[in-house]
């Protein structure tokens, strides 16, 4: 995520976050900076994807912190 999206979630690099996908499906991740993202946008990789269930650039995903 962006500084920006986590400043405004209030949340640290290095917190835990919940995140649900489809068919409610979860799976727990580390918060990262990258400034090179957007603010509505996050970077996953493949396994954290095939986890929730989710493809590249089609699902809506929930954050819970």
């Amino acid at each position: 995520m962006s500084q920006a999206k986590l400043n405004e979630l209030k949340i640290f690099k290095g917190d835990p976050i919940l995140i649900k996908g489809k068919k409610r499906h979860e799976t727990l991740v580390i918060a990262l900076v990258d400034n090179k993202l957007e603010d509505g946008k996050i970077r996953m990789n493949k396994a954290v994807r095939k986890n929730l269930r989710v493809r590249l650039g089609g699902n809506k995903i929930e954050i819970e912190f």
